[in-house]
This record gives C-alpha cells, sequence and structure tokens, in this order.
C-alpha cells in the first residue's frame, strides 16, 4: 500500500473510508437511542460520561476490526 502505483489508489482509499462510513453507521444508534426515548434511560442507568465512553470505545472497535479484515 505504498500508494505510488494507481493500481493502489482504490486500495487505499478503501482503507481509509470504509472505517469512517461504519462509524457514521455506528453514529445512527445514538440518533435512535434519543428519537425513541431510550437514551434517558440508559443515561439515568449507567450515567452520561459512562455512556458517551462506551459508545466511543465501540465505535472505535468497529473501525479497528474493519481496518483489520481490510488488510
Amino acid at each position: 500500500m505504498s500508494g505510488s502505483t494507481m493500481g493502489h489508489f482504490t486500495q487505499i482509499l478503501l482503507s481509509f473510508i470504509l472505517p469512517l462510513y461504519f462509524l457514521l453507521l455506528y453514529a445512527d444508534s445514538y440518533t435512535t437511542d434519543r428519537n425513541s426515548g431510550y437514551l434517558k434511560c440508559l443515561i439515568m442507568r449507567v450515567g452520561k460520561k459512562e455512556y458517551y465512553k462506551t459508545k466511543f470505545k465501540i465505535a472505535a472497535i468497529n473501525a479497528y476490526s474493519v481496518l483489520k479484515v481490510i488488510k
């Protein structure tokens, strides 16, 4: 994946764009939680800081696992 040839351009683009795509897909879960009212229940149960920390961890794990599958 040196990027020096045109054949690798698609592979490089895929390895950068695909994790961002999956981060955006997971970001939808926050919107779903908020619109359904489930977010209030979760925050009352685990706390706001813990909720956002867990969401961030899961999103990072998803992006990392996509990178591992690509390579």
